[in-house]
């Protein structure tokens, strides 16, 4: 199933699940799981649902537009949301990242250390060689308006409907204040 997403395109729906065990069975611990297993569940999230051991909520599964800001199972941020700064200082180096995403290298003068962060591909990034603070965003937020909305004043630009305007609200109050 395909939704479109901000920019027109389309792009994959988010899917999870909902997995009833039977009643006595429950999740094998992780020092449990074969190797093979492993890879074949990938970066799948298996969690207990309230304290019934054998109902467990998997997933999501990865997919195009997450949802706004949404935060996964295992406490990881979506693509859709503001990635803030872990350390103060310049940041120093961006690499594309072979997998997709980047890697953001910032680094703390007064301290002489280095903290890199990663993001997710498809951001809008803070810019290299810029200044940054401690818990500053560095990707702009992707969530603005909604439904491909923005945010937007009311400009009355012609003078004649400012007049207009004023008129009315004079004729309003008058009839409010002093009317039958």
């Amino acid at each position: 199933m395909e939704l479109p997403e901000l920019a027109a395109a389309c792009g994959e729906v988010e899917r999870g699940a909902v997995l009833i065990l039977p009643a006595g069975f429950e999740l094998a611990p992780p020092n449990r799981i074969s190797p093979e297993m492993k890879e074949k569940i990938g970066n799948l999230s298996f969690q207990s649902y309230r304290p019934n051991k054998n109902i467990l909520v998997v997933g999501p599964v990865p997919g195009g537009n997450r949802g706004r800001g949404q935060i996964y199972p295992d406490g990881s941020k979506s693509n859709n949301t503001v990635y803030n700064a872990t350390a103060a200082g310049i940041v120093s180096k961006i690499i594309r990242k072979e997998k997709g995403g980047y890697e953001i290298t910032i680094t703390d003068a007064s301290e002489e250390r280095q903290v890199a962060d990663i993001i997710p591909p498809d951001q809008n990034l803070f810019p290299e060689g810029e200044s940054i603070k401690f818990d500053q965003p560095l990707t702009s937020n992707p969530n603005g308006g909604g439904f491909g909305q923005g945010d937007a004043e009311i400009v009355l630009q012609d003078p004649l409907r400012v007049q207009g305007l004023l008129f009315f609200w004079h004729l309003l109050f008058w009839h409010k204040s002093f009317g039958s």
